[in-house]
């Protein structure tokens, strides 16, 4: 091989160790400048005008960057127009950054497919990009500018350099726009649009930016000839669409692999506290020292079964959900067997609609036959599910792609969490209550064989233990026999002490379950990366038995009545009274009659008109709420047959208002935690919330999230 035109022969040259060691480390340069070294690639994502975020967005994101699939991710939602009669041309704009184009090829052909529908999703060339560093990019403004090309690309990039990138440049040395970036769409058939993402330091910086570029043009015309070649033809090359404000999303990152809920139904933060004192070396307080205890949770509303497990998952109030109480009559569904045209139904959330409740496996699920129907929806059986108004917590972690399960003592309680999809749980497993003898030794059997289901699950099982399905990402269950044995045991003093022997085992049974449950994470290596909440779905009261007072629930049947015959359509009565008239024009007057029976009935307030509309809607608003709402006074409640054997026998229920029905535990333990008390007031509905954001999922998800604002635990500085 000859180079120039010297053809005179030369004598072969050796490379000698030190060229040849030279000559590979430029070849590994070279190979390394190409791979390692690559030029980040981008997609841009679009959520189109009118069109919600989708909720599954924000989490997928999140997901993959924290895999490493993508390097870093913008996420901006939109704002108002830059100028009057600006078009928007995204709800949502997401522009993702990946380690090189084999990497976008992997995305494309892997990732992209799990995007949701309806959204443009289009491969991006930087042509033009500065940033300065640090930067608060919560206190930026951002501004989104839209452009069609209509010029090939090479003619809009040599436009980009001229014109466009002077005109950054110049802001960002002033200090007022901290990032710029001009993106192109890429393998767009037709003309493909150019979009400048433009962050400014905050909005002083914005408003100065008016002036400073005013400076700039003048500047630049006077002394530089690429600005001036283009300034005049500018809108020959590019259709200006319009410029947006757009806000920055944080996406979550998560502090937890997984979250596991426990609920101790019945139990009280008295309780909680109790424990921990009097056994420092108990499971409980291991938990409560990696974490915080909130002292003053509540259940929101009602110390009820339903609505403090809607209350948990959801985020939402009871109201919002729109469960407040189990059993509730409903003024718009059917009675299951009833003609058409009958107005009303009861709806009971418990047992008694399942195949054979004496069996633990409900025989086999939900009596389709016993549930109400909905004329509305062409009769069709309304499901618990059906009754949800809002998501929950449980669907948003599968719509992400993580794996759940719940193991509860009702499979109508199970339903619940399903959620409007009726799809949240992967793995649903019921024990029915009444399938086990109604004995302290068969509830605490049926509470250890719930446990077993969720070490199964932690081994990553099934709830049958035989099939491999890895670890659920949120999981959890409810234990009973604690909330059973205070009905029948009671406490021992009005301080909260537990004389008996029997409350006391049911105390410690969940006290070593959590034992057992933190000993299988540790075996399995994921202690340090499980969120593990403990609190309950409601209280149980009187604490001080010698409070007890049972009456009969005919008391406030007869007082209703008594204004009008027949005029009670349904009167939910525990330790609480939801009152539904036939007739609500009649509420008044039903009202003053109960006032009246105040002494008898131990009424401690009468709820009704503008009082009650503080915190649930009117009848006329949602047909399942009550016209009248009683509060008994503390230690009252209502039962049938009180003077029989087993109402002599109960000494406590759950329902009202009062603290000993709502004042529950809330402990929430995590690595890192630092093992504090918090007496800030909180609800148990900001638990949802709070595990979404754990597990670096957006809360915003929640439908109650957003209708409500709810927000997430105080205090809590997660590890991450």
């Amino acid at each position: 091989m000859c180079f120039g035109s010297d053809k005179t022969a030369r004598p072969a040259i050796i490379p000698q160790p030190a060229m040849i060691k030279k000559i590979l480390l430029f070849f590994a340069f070279v190979y390394l400048s190409a791979h390692v070294f690559a030029a980040p690639a981008h997609v841009v994502i679009r959520v189109p005008t009118g069109t919600p975020q989708p909720a599954a967005l924000a989490p997928l994101l999140a997901k993959w960057r924290e895999s490493g699939l993508i390097s870093d991710c913008l996420l901006l939602t939109r704002g108002q127009p830059e100028k009057p009669g600006d078009l928007a041309i995204f709800e949502t704009f997401a522009v993702l950054e990946l380690p090189g184009e084999d990497a976008a090829e992997r995305w494309q052909r892997d990732a992209a497919p799990l995007l949701p529908a309806g959204l443009r999703v289009r491969r991006a060339d930087i042509l033009v990009h500065g940033e300065i560093s640090p930067r608060d990019s919560q206190r930026s403004v951002f501004v989104v500018n839209t452009y069609t090309t209509i010029v090939p690309r090479d003619h809009y990039d040599e436009f980009a350099q001229a014109y466009l990138k002077p005109l950054y440049e110049g802001q960002r040395a002033a200090g007022v726009l901290v990032r710029h970036t001009m993106f192109l769409e890429r393998d767009v058939v037709g003309q493909a649009d150019a979009l400048a993402v433009l962050e400014y330091r905050d909005s002083d910086a914005l408003q100065a930016a008016v002036a400073i570029k005013l400076d700039l043009r003048r500047t630049l015309t006077a002394s530089n000839p690429g600005y001036v070649k283009f300034d005049p033809v500018k809108a020959t090359l590019r259709k200006d669409v319009g410029g947006t404000f757009a806000s920055l999303t944080e996406l979550p990152s998560p502090a937890a692999a997984r979250a596991i809920l426990i609920s101790v139904d019945g139990m009280h933060a008295i309780d909680l506290a109790l424990w921990v004192k009097n056994n420092p070396d108990s499971a409980f307080a291991r938990l409560s020292q990696r974490g915080v205890t909130y002292t003053n949770a509540r259940t929101p509303l009602l110390g009820d079964s339903t609505p403090g497990l809607v209350s948990l998952a959801t985020g939402a109030t009871p109201a919002t959900a729109g469960l407040i109480y189990s059993p509730f009559f409903d003024r718009s569904l059917i009675p299951a067997g009833a003609p058409d045209g009958t107005k009303g139904a009861l709806y009971t959330i418990d047992e008694k609609w399942v195949l054979d409740m004496t069996r633990e496996d409900s025989g086999g699920g939900i009596d389709e036959k016993k549930l109400p129907r909905d004329p509305a929806k062409g009769n069709a059986p309304v499901y618990p599910h059906d009754l949800m108004r809002v998501n929950t917590m449980f669907e948003v972690v599968r719509a992400a792609g993580g794996r759940t399960a719940w193991i509860d003592q009702h499979i109508l309680y199970n339903d619940l969490l399903n959620g409007p999809s009726s799809k949240g749980l992967d793995d649903s497993i019921a024990l029915e209550r009444k399938g086990t003898p109604q004995t302290f030794e068969g509830f605490t059997a049926q509470d250890k064989r719930r446990v077993e289901i969720l070490l199964n699950q932690i081994r990553g099982f099934d709830s049958g233990g035989k099939n491999k399905a890895g670890v659920p990402k949120l999981f959890g269950m409810g234990f009973i026999s604690f909330g059973a044995l205070q009905k029948s045991e009671g406490y021992a003093n009005a301080a909260g002490d537990i004389g008996s022997k029997k409350l006391r085992a049911a105390l410690q049974l969940v006290d070593d379950s959590l034992g057992r449950i933190v000993a299988e994470l540790k075996q399995q290596n994921l202690y340090d990366s499980t969120l593990l909440i403990v609190s309950s779905k409601h209280g149980q009261s009187p604490i001080d038995v010698k409070q007890r007072r049972l009456i009969d629930r005919n008391v406030i049947r007869e007082a209703v009545n008594g204004v009008q015959p027949d005029l009670l359509a349904h009167a939910a009565l525990d330790s609480i009274g939801l009152i539904y008239l036939r007739d609500s024009a009649k509420t008044d007057a039903v009202a003053e009659a109960l006032r009246a029976r105040a002494a008898e009935a131990g009424i401690l307030k009468v709820y009704h008109g503008e009082q009650l509309k503080l915190f649930l809607p009117t009848p006329e608003q949602d047909p399942r709420m009550p016209d009248i709402l009683i509060q008994p006074v503390l230690g009252a409640f209502y039962a049938d047959y009180p003077n029989s054997p087993v109402g002599k026998a109960l000494l406590a229920e759950h329902g009202g208002m009062l603290d000993e029905d709502v004042n529950v535990p809330l402990l929430v333990s995590f690595a890192g935690a630092p093992g504090t008390v918090s007496r800030a007031p909180v609800f148990t509905h900001q638990v949802a919330p709070t595990i979404l954001s754990a597990l670096g999922l957006d809360p915003a998800a929640l439908r109650g999230v957003q209708i409500e604002g709810t927000p997430v635990l105080p205090g809590l500085k997660w590890n991450k």
